[in-house]
């Protein structure tokens, strides 16, 4: 082919021009030749450096958005899909600067800000109100060796009536194994839909004398309850609290009774690995012990009202008080631990706790859709923030090697022990 003649181009030159003109855009005579690029190597952060003005960004957004329904073409994406991947990225980044000053135990976790299906949002609520639809198990994931070790099973849960036992080795759902993958496709799989059955192949024993076998459990509804109790030797009455929700104030309340009916003169509450819940709840408990008026946390959201959490009911209980907590009490927990200890209600022993000095809300937005938000921010009734740095311990005890299911309440739990021995020897006498 004889190239065609430029006034003011050699042939050799305007060769060249033809074959570059092969790899431009007719529409954009500006892009650069391209071809098989290596990887990416532009980090997310790199890119929120940039240092441009707002009415920039939005020029640049919106000059994206119309490059990418031109060239990838409206037959493969839609102005719609971009606007909600927008909404995704926005919250990305949200998540980013919020993750900025979290400990290392709450960066392994989900993020937690994220739009969401507002059926999905509602079965949240389901849990803040005492009740799940899923399986019923709590659980480690251990993702390198592809094993979900039962922590706890749900009375009343699928998996308690499928026979599941704390200590049980999940290496399979739906005959498919998960090493390497990440909490949040875990538990996605976990939930699923309300209903639908999965199946679960366990590992049950240690050595040889391990058996293998397969269950399948449907996902249901059902009621979670929050705290179980004991009469535990000498009149220490025994409270684990394993999360908060609606019904865990009158749970509490319930179990300081019977107690105390039973001979309890004095009270251990138990917090480790209590993941939070709801706030309301958990000022319900500290209710229990303090009197009316007494402020538990300051809250504060950017763009709202700042206002103080307070006891409304009066003191149930006066007897001596100690709690336990670990690096996995968090968020609600944290809360009424702060509250107790700050007042002086409580003497709080343990490891310290993991450092959530924010709680969720959640926003909906219309049309099917809510947003999460880890948007307000707690403080302790001084004033004090526990963001990444959690709450000290009056008397800090790090657990042995054993996990705290394989120890707990037994001869191998020191921080039990140590609270036990507290209550019965000091407790009176730093009241």
């Amino acid at each position: 082919m004889t190239p065609p003649k430029h006034p003011l181009l050699s042939p050799a030159l305007a060769l060249a021009a033809v074959l570059v003109a092969g790899w431009v855009s007719p529409s954009r005579a500006g892009d650069s030749v391209i071809g098989d690029l290596p990887p990416a190597v532009s980090t997310f952060e790199s890119l929120l450096s940039l240092e441009l003005s707002d009415r920039e960004a939005q020029k640049l957004f919106n000059e994206l958005e119309s490059l990418l329904l031109e060239r990838v073409g409206p037959d493969r994406i839609t102005a719609t899909e971009l606007y909600l991947g927008a909404m995704q990225g926005m919250v990305e980044v949200a998540n980013r600067r919020l993750s900025e000053d979290v400990s290392t135990k709450q960066a392994s976790l989900p993020p937690a800000g994220m739009l969401m299906r507002s059926i999905d949002a509602n079965r949240l609520v389901e849990g803040l109100q005492g009740r799940m639809t899923g399986l019923g198990i709590e659980f480690q994931l251990y993702a390198d060796a592809g094993l979900l070790v039962v922590s706890r099973v749900l009375p009343g849960s699928p998996a308690e009536r499928g026979g599941l036992l704390a200590g049980d080795r999940i290496v399979a759902l739906d005959g498919m194994g998960f090493a390497g993958a990440d909490l949040p496709s875990v538990i996605s799989v976990l939930q699923g839909d309300l209903g639908t059955n999965l199946s679960l192949d366990v590992l049950r024993g240690m050595g040889l004398a391990a058996a293998r076998y397969r269950v399948t459990l449907q996902r249901q509804a059902f009621a979670v309850r929050s705290v179980d109790e004991e009469l535990r030797p000498n009149g220490v009455g025994y409270v684990q609290i394993y999360q908060f929700h609606e019904g865990t104030p009158g749970e509490v309340e319930e179990s300081l009774t019977r107690l105390t009916e039973l001979g309890a003169d004095r009270f251990l509450v138990d917090l480790r690995n209590n993941p939070g819940g709801d706030l309301r709840a958990a000022a319900g408990v500290a209710d229990l012990f303090l009197p009316a008026g007494t402020v538990l946390a300051h809250l504060a959201e950017p763009g709202q009202t700042e206002r103080d959490l307070l006891t409304t009911r009066g003191v149930v209980s006066d007897r001596s008080l100690a709690l336990l907590v670990n690096g996995w009490t968090l968020g609600a927990a944290e809360v009424f631990a702060a509250a107790l200890q700050e007042h002086g209600r409580a003497y709080l022993i343990g490891e310290p706790t993991m450092g959530v000095g924010r709680t969720q809300t959640l926003i909906p937005l219309g049309h099917g859709l809510t947003l999460r938000l880890d948007s307000v921010r707690v403080q302790s009734p001084t004033g004090r923030s526990w963001q990444a740095e959690g709450i000290l311990p009056d008397l800090p005890i790090w657990a042995s090697g054993l996990s705290l299911d394989e120890a707990q309440g037994g001869p191998a739990d020191p921080q039990f022990e140590t609270a036990v021995h507290y209550l019965l020897t000091a407790a009176d006498a730093t009241r």
